[in-house]
Order: C-alpha cells, then sequence, then structure tokens
C-alpha cells in the first residue's frame, strides 16, 4: 500500500498544480493592465489597496488592480474611443471626454479619435426614470448607470440621486448609507450618492441539524 501511495502521490501533486495553471489563466492582465504596471486579481476573494478596472483582465469577476495612485486610469468607454487619461495639469492637443477617467485629477485625451456611429437605446434605463446619453459627450445632472442602456459608449443618467442601484459585484442589497448594514458591506457595488451594497449574514437559522 505504501508503494502505490509513493507512486500516485507524486501523479497527485502534478494534477493539482494543473489544475492551478488552468484556474489562473482565467485571471490574466491585457494590454491595458500592463500598460497601468497592474496586476489581476480575483475580486471576491481579494481586495485592491489602490485603483481596479475590470477590462484589464480577462476572466468574469477579475480586474486589475493599480497601486500607483499617480497613474490615471481610463474607463471603459474612453479606452475605446482610443483615449488616454492624463493629468489634467497637462494639455490635451486632441479632444476632452467629459468623465473618462477614473480620477477627478485626470482628463480622458482623444488625439486619433475612434467616433463609432453610436445609438443609444435603454435596457432597464426607464425602471430608474433615467434617459440614455453619449458618454464623454454630455454632462450626467445625476447617477450615471452605466448598465442601463445598450452599448458601451452609454450610459443612463437617473436624475433622482436618491435611488441606489446596484453593480453587479452586489449580491445583497443598496441601500443609503445612513440606513446602516447589519450584515457585511462590500465596497464600490453600487451606483450612486452615498450608497452601499449590504449583505445580510448567514446567521444559520432555518438550517436542519
Amino acid at each position: 500500500m505504501r508503494v502505490l501511495w509513493t507512486c500516485l502521490l507524486p501523479l497527485l501533486l502534478a494534477g493539482v498544480g494543473l489544475m492551478q495553471v488552468v484556474a489562473g489563466s482565467d485571471c490574466e492582465p491585457n494590454e491595458f493592465c500592463d500598460r497601468k504596471n497592474g496586476s489581476c486579481y480575483w475580486k471576491d476573494e481579494m481586495a485592491c489597496n489602490g485603483s481596479s478596472f475590470s477590462y484589464g483582465c480577462s476572466g468574469k469577476g477579475c480586474a486589475c488592480c493599480v497601486t500607483d495612485p499617480t497613474v490615471c486610469i481610463e474607463r471603459n468607454f474612453c479606452a475605446k474611443r482610443n483615449g488616454t487619461c492624463i493629468p489634467k495639469t497637462q494639455n490635451c492637443s486632441g479632444e476632452v471626454l467629459l468623465e473618462g477617467c477614473q480620477s477627478d485629477t485626470c482628463h480622458c485625451c482623444v488625439e486619433n479619435p475612434v467616433d463609432p456611429d453610436v445609438e443609444c437605446e435603454p435596457k432597464d434605463c426607464a425602471n430608474y426614470n433615467g434617459t440614455c446619453f453619449e458618454r464623454g459627450k454630455a454632462p450626467c445632472n445625476g447617477t450615471i448607470y452605466s448598465r442601463g442602456c445598450k452599448s458601451v459608449f452609454c450610459a443612463c443618467c437617473v436624475p433622482d440621486t436618491s435611488i441606489c442601484i446596484a453593480k453587479p459585484s452586489c449580491d445583497g442589497e443598496c441601500r443609503k448609507v445612513s440606513e446602516g448594514c447589519d450584515g457585511t458591506v462590500v465596497e464600490d457595488a453600487c451606483h450612486g450618492t452615498d450608497c452601499q451594497c449590504c449583505v445580510e449574514d448567514d446567521d444559520g437559522e432555518g438550517e436542519d441539524y
């Protein structure tokens, strides 16, 4: 039996290693993450001590984490239009897109514009009494709900800032911070002003023993 186990152990370890490589390959950086000297991580398993963006890595639930606070990071629609985020202290020789960067100290500069034919059609934008608009081209006096309209170049503008809208990373309920949370708060998982994602803790009620 000991001899059999000795023979099987290397095979089992090799299999585990192969599974880890396959799993890790689902969360790998692309050119956008590499440009920012970022690293990929699983959002439901780790936290990012810096700024993160999901389009920088492959794999659902994977994001690129950039720890350098001086690095300007493009929002998806800015990158898709061939834009680059630079500090506002630097002049832009092209078109500046509104709200195209994650930081307020940066702006999205498009020197070689990519101008696709954009038709902003709603998905569930009307459920929040919102209006679809072309991102970067017009301001939104309210909450920007990026998934409320079709096309990465469009978003839903919700004028009622008292509404909290859940992002895909929220498995609980989005509510105002003032309402409190008796469970776990998931950071940056809601659209809206002073909103937070609250996931109620499982206290074991209803379990069979």
